[in-house]
Protein backbone atom coordinates (compact mmCIF):
# COMPACT_ATOMS: atom_id res chain seq x y z
CA UNK A 1 0.00 0.00 0.00
CA UNK A 2 1.43 3.45 -0.74
CA UNK A 3 2.68 5.34 1.83
CA UNK A 4 1.20 8.69 3.90
CA UNK A 5 3.74 10.78 1.98
CA UNK A 6 3.25 14.47 2.42
CA UNK A 7 1.81 16.26 -0.99
CA UNK A 8 0.44 19.56 -1.96
CA UNK A 9 -2.93 21.20 -2.85
CA UNK A 10 -1.30 21.76 -6.73
CA UNK A 11 -2.18 20.05 -9.71
CA UNK A 12 0.71 18.33 -11.18
CA UNK A 13 1.48 14.52 -11.62
CA UNK A 14 1.73 11.59 -9.53
CA UNK A 15 4.48 8.57 -9.91
CA UNK A 16 3.57 5.34 -7.83
CA UNK A 17 6.79 3.29 -7.68
CA UNK A 18 7.62 -0.36 -6.53
CA UNK A 19 10.07 -1.42 -3.83
CA UNK A 20 12.54 -1.65 -6.21
CA UNK A 21 12.11 2.00 -7.92
CA UNK A 22 10.23 0.79 -11.12
CA UNK A 23 7.25 3.22 -11.75
CA UNK A 24 4.13 1.30 -11.82
CA UNK A 25 1.34 4.08 -12.71
CA UNK A 26 1.30 7.64 -13.79
CA UNK A 27 -1.33 9.66 -13.19
CA UNK A 28 -2.43 13.43 -13.11
CA UNK A 29 -4.81 15.86 -10.43
CA UNK A 30 -6.06 18.68 -9.99
CA UNK A 31 -4.97 18.27 -6.16
CA UNK A 32 -2.28 16.23 -5.56
CA UNK A 33 -3.12 15.88 -1.85
CA UNK A 34 -6.72 14.87 -2.19
CA UNK A 35 -6.15 12.68 -5.99
CA UNK A 36 -3.69 10.30 -3.82
CA UNK A 37 -5.66 10.29 -0.36
CA UNK A 38 -8.49 9.14 -2.85
CA UNK A 39 -6.59 6.05 -3.46
CA UNK A 40 -6.50 5.14 0.56
CA UNK A 41 -9.77 6.35 1.09
CA UNK A 42 -11.76 4.52 -1.20
CA UNK A 43 -12.69 0.36 -0.50
CA UNK A 44 -14.33 -0.47 -4.01
CA UNK A 45 -11.32 -0.66 -6.23
CA UNK A 46 -11.28 -2.15 -9.27
CA UNK A 47 -9.18 -5.37 -9.51
CA UNK A 48 -6.59 -3.63 -11.47
CA UNK A 49 -6.53 -1.13 -8.75
CA UNK A 50 -6.43 -3.34 -6.34
CA UNK A 51 -3.38 -4.82 -7.43
CA UNK A 52 -1.30 -1.79 -8.09
CA UNK A 53 -1.97 -0.58 -4.84
CA UNK A 54 -0.46 -3.84 -3.24
CA UNK A 55 2.47 -3.24 -5.16
CA UNK A 56 3.16 0.42 -4.55
CA UNK A 57 5.43 1.00 -2.24
CA UNK A 58 5.94 4.58 -2.57
CA UNK A 59 4.77 7.78 -4.57
CA UNK A 60 6.40 10.67 -5.57
CA UNK A 61 5.37 13.84 -7.38
CA UNK A 62 5.31 16.82 -9.47
CA UNK A 63 3.87 19.76 -9.39
CA UNK A 64 2.76 22.13 -12.56
CA UNK A 65 1.24 25.51 -12.66
CA UNK A 66 -2.04 24.44 -14.41
CA UNK A 67 -3.70 21.02 -15.26
CA UNK A 68 -3.06 21.24 -18.94
CA UNK A 69 0.38 21.22 -17.95
CA UNK A 70 -0.40 18.37 -15.81
CA UNK A 71 -1.75 16.35 -18.73
CA UNK A 72 0.86 17.29 -21.18
CA UNK A 73 3.15 15.86 -18.55
CA UNK A 74 1.38 12.90 -17.90
CA UNK A 75 1.22 11.82 -21.65
CA UNK A 76 5.18 12.96 -21.87
CA UNK A 77 6.38 10.89 -19.09
CA UNK A 78 3.95 7.80 -19.73
CA UNK A 79 5.50 7.79 -23.32
CA UNK A 80 9.12 7.26 -21.78
CA UNK A 81 8.70 5.22 -18.80
CA UNK A 82 5.60 2.66 -20.03
CA UNK A 83 4.47 2.03 -16.59
CA UNK A 84 2.31 -1.36 -16.66
CA UNK A 85 -0.92 -0.42 -15.13
CA UNK A 86 -0.94 2.75 -18.01
CA UNK A 87 -2.29 0.48 -20.40
CA UNK A 88 -4.47 2.31 -21.92
CA UNK A 89 -2.01 4.77 -22.76
CA UNK A 90 1.07 3.14 -23.25
CA UNK A 91 -0.68 1.26 -26.40
CA UNK A 92 -2.31 4.27 -27.77
CA UNK A 93 -0.25 5.18 -31.13
CA UNK A 94 -0.72 9.28 -31.30
CA UNK A 95 -2.15 11.73 -28.67
CA UNK A 96 -3.39 14.62 -30.83
CA UNK A 97 -3.17 18.27 -30.50
CA UNK A 98 -5.24 21.15 -31.40
CA UNK A 99 -3.66 23.93 -33.39
CA UNK A 100 -4.16 27.64 -33.98
CA UNK A 101 -2.41 28.51 -37.13
CA UNK A 102 -0.10 31.17 -38.01
CA UNK A 103 -2.17 33.31 -40.18
CA UNK A 104 -3.64 37.02 -40.06
CA UNK A 105 -6.99 34.98 -39.45
CA UNK A 106 -5.72 31.81 -37.59
CA UNK A 107 -8.27 28.91 -37.74
CA UNK A 108 -8.30 26.13 -35.13
CA UNK A 109 -7.52 22.23 -36.24
CA UNK A 110 -6.46 18.78 -34.87
CA UNK A 111 -2.71 18.22 -35.26
CA UNK A 112 -1.37 14.44 -35.37
CA UNK A 113 2.28 16.13 -34.51
CA UNK A 114 3.16 19.34 -33.14
CA UNK A 115 5.23 20.44 -36.61
CA UNK A 116 5.24 23.44 -38.77
CA UNK A 117 3.41 26.89 -38.11
CA UNK A 118 1.18 27.58 -35.57
CA UNK A 119 0.35 27.30 -31.84
CA UNK A 120 -0.43 23.74 -30.53
CA UNK A 121 -1.99 22.75 -27.55
CA UNK A 122 -2.00 19.12 -25.77
CA UNK A 123 -1.20 16.50 -26.41
CA UNK A 124 -4.39 15.03 -25.48
CA UNK A 125 -5.22 11.30 -24.48
CA UNK A 126 -9.13 10.91 -24.94
CA UNK A 127 -9.95 11.72 -28.61
CA UNK A 128 -13.47 12.59 -27.22
CA UNK A 129 -12.51 15.38 -24.98
CA UNK A 130 -10.21 16.69 -27.77
CA UNK A 131 -12.63 17.04 -30.06
CA UNK A 132 -15.46 18.44 -27.53
CA UNK A 133 -12.78 21.13 -26.53
CA UNK A 134 -12.32 22.23 -30.28
CA UNK A 135 -15.89 21.98 -31.01
CA UNK A 136 -16.55 24.11 -28.21
CA UNK A 137 -13.76 26.68 -28.51
CA UNK A 138 -14.72 26.92 -32.35
CA UNK A 139 -18.64 27.25 -31.86
CA UNK A 140 -18.03 29.79 -28.94
CA UNK A 141 -15.51 31.89 -30.46
CA UNK A 142 -16.53 31.39 -33.75
CA UNK A 143 -13.19 30.90 -35.36
CA UNK A 144 -12.83 29.50 -39.02
CA UNK A 145 -11.85 26.07 -39.74
CA UNK A 146 -11.54 26.31 -43.65
CA UNK A 147 -8.20 25.41 -45.29
CA UNK A 148 -8.05 28.19 -47.02
CA UNK A 149 -9.86 31.77 -46.73
CA UNK A 150 -12.43 32.15 -48.98
CA UNK A 151 -14.13 35.09 -50.43
CA UNK A 152 -17.65 33.84 -50.02
CA UNK A 153 -19.67 32.88 -46.74
CA UNK A 154 -19.66 28.75 -46.04
CA UNK A 155 -22.36 27.00 -44.29
CA UNK A 156 -21.36 27.89 -40.69
CA UNK A 157 -21.24 31.70 -41.40
CA UNK A 158 -24.67 31.07 -42.64
CA UNK A 159 -25.54 29.69 -39.11
CA UNK A 160 -23.81 31.70 -37.00
CA UNK A 161 -20.87 29.66 -35.71
CA UNK A 162 -18.46 31.62 -37.80
CA UNK A 163 -17.32 35.07 -37.60
CA UNK A 164 -16.78 35.01 -41.42
CA UNK A 165 -13.14 36.90 -42.09
CA UNK A 166 -13.52 35.66 -45.67
CA UNK A 167 -16.63 37.78 -45.75
CA UNK A 168 -14.75 41.33 -44.24
CA UNK A 169 -17.28 40.89 -41.39
CA UNK A 170 -14.67 40.90 -38.95
CA UNK A 171 -11.91 42.58 -38.63
CA UNK A 172 -7.92 41.37 -38.02
CA UNK A 173 -8.31 43.34 -34.54
CA UNK A 174 -11.23 41.99 -33.37
CA UNK A 175 -10.61 38.26 -34.59
CA UNK A 176 -7.31 38.09 -33.09
CA UNK A 177 -9.26 39.17 -29.32
CA UNK A 178 -11.57 35.90 -29.74
CA UNK A 179 -7.71 33.57 -30.80
CA UNK A 180 -6.62 35.53 -27.53
CA UNK A 181 -9.78 34.45 -25.73
CA UNK A 182 -9.54 30.47 -27.02
CA UNK A 183 -6.15 30.26 -26.44
CA UNK A 184 -6.69 31.19 -23.15
CA UNK A 185 -9.25 28.62 -22.35
CA UNK A 186 -6.59 25.46 -24.27
CA UNK A 187 -4.00 27.03 -21.54
CA UNK A 188 -6.63 26.13 -18.82
CA UNK A 189 -7.20 29.86 -17.65
CA UNK A 190 -10.67 29.60 -17.93
CA UNK A 191 -11.60 31.18 -15.02
CA UNK A 192 -9.86 34.09 -15.30
CA UNK A 193 -11.12 34.52 -18.66
CA UNK A 194 -15.10 34.06 -17.13
CA UNK A 195 -14.14 37.32 -15.57
CA UNK A 196 -13.01 39.10 -18.08
CA UNK A 197 -16.31 38.53 -20.43
CA UNK A 198 -18.40 39.28 -17.38
CA UNK A 199 -17.11 42.54 -17.04
CA UNK A 200 -17.03 43.42 -20.41
CA UNK A 201 -20.53 41.95 -20.94
CA UNK A 202 -21.71 44.40 -18.06
CA UNK A 203 -19.91 47.34 -19.79
CA UNK A 204 -21.79 46.55 -22.93
CA UNK A 205 -24.62 46.48 -21.68
CA UNK A 206 -24.20 49.53 -19.94
CA UNK A 207 -23.46 51.35 -23.19
CA UNK A 208 -26.75 49.81 -24.76
CA UNK A 209 -24.79 47.50 -27.17
CA UNK A 210 -27.17 44.21 -26.66
CA UNK A 211 -26.05 42.68 -29.66
CA UNK A 212 -22.33 42.37 -28.65
CA UNK A 213 -23.79 41.30 -25.06
CA UNK A 214 -25.54 38.43 -26.07
CA UNK A 215 -22.67 37.23 -27.82
CA UNK A 216 -21.05 37.58 -24.79
CA UNK A 217 -23.28 36.17 -22.27
CA UNK A 218 -23.13 33.20 -24.60
CA UNK A 219 -19.78 32.77 -24.43
CA UNK A 220 -19.59 32.66 -20.58
CA UNK A 221 -22.29 30.05 -20.87
CA UNK A 222 -20.41 28.27 -22.91
CA UNK A 223 -17.11 28.43 -20.34
CA UNK A 224 -19.64 27.64 -17.38
CA UNK A 225 -20.59 24.96 -19.04
CA UNK A 226 -17.10 23.59 -19.87
CA UNK A 227 -15.96 23.94 -16.37
CA UNK A 228 -19.02 22.15 -14.91
CA UNK A 229 -18.22 19.14 -17.74
CA UNK A 230 -14.28 19.03 -16.19
CA UNK A 231 -15.81 18.96 -12.64
CA UNK A 232 -18.13 16.07 -13.20
CA UNK A 233 -14.97 14.09 -14.95
CA UNK A 234 -12.73 14.70 -12.23
CA UNK A 235 -15.06 13.92 -9.42
CA UNK A 236 -15.47 10.39 -11.77
CA UNK A 237 -11.36 9.93 -11.36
Amino acid sequence: MIPQTPLPHQPGCYLFRDGEGTILYIGKAKDLKKRVSSYRQKRDHDPKTKLLLEAATAVDYIVTSTEVEALILENSLIKKYQPRFNIDLKDAKAYAYIQLTDEPFPAIRIARIPAGPGTFFGPFVSAAERDYLRDLIKRTFRLRTCKKLQKRGCLRYHIHTCSAPCKGAIDREDYAGLVQSATFVLRGKTQELLADLKKEMEQRAGNQEFEQALILRDQIRALEHLRYRQDIARRKE
